[in-house]
């Protein structure tokens, strides 16, 4: 709906925007060079101009919010996917040294994915040299490796 105007509000307050000091600009360059001119050139531009630009960037914002809410509402809710569309998710973790507080916390996140046709794949990525990766992983599998399609480190 609001896309199609979007573009062209954008531009030409864009063009607005930038032709205002390049227009007092050239008046002062044109006109002499002391602050005075600067100053008769400012007073110049009608205070209903400067709140007019005001008040375009203020609804160009506001109609910016309006759109990205309208095109993102109901963002949170799965897509339907049909049977043949069966996607295979596959979530690597890399750790090293991690609590595994943490990590449980991490793959129970993983494992109550809400909208999947399959079981979501994890995969712990553990550094060799951590100590604690083989004990961290023998506790997640325990506690969510059942509700995970598979569980690999």
């Amino acid at each position: 709906k609001y896309y199609p105007w979007l573009m062209p509000l954008s531009i030409g307050l864009f063009v607005v925007m930038m032709m205002a000091p390049a227009y007092m600009l050239y008046h002062f360059l044109t006109h002499g060079k002391d602050l005075h001119a600067l100053a008769r050139i400012v007073n110049v531009i009608p205070l209903s101009a400067l709140v007019y630009l005001l008040a375009m960037g203020l609804a160009m914002t506001v109609v910016n919010y309006v759109y990205h809410w309208h095109r993102l509402r109901g963002a949170q809710e799965p897509p339907e996917l049909s049977p043949s569309e069966a996607l295979t998710h596959v979530v690597i973790v890399c750790s090293y040294k991690e609590p595994i507080e943490v990590l449980s916390r991490t793959f129970e996140s993983i494992a109550a994915q809400r909208g999947l046709h399959r079981r979501p794949i994890a995969v712990l990525a553990a550094e060799w040299r951590d100590p604690t990766w083989r004990e961290s992983f023998k506790t997640l599998k325990a506690q969510c490796g059942d509700r995970l399609g598979r569980l690999m480190s």
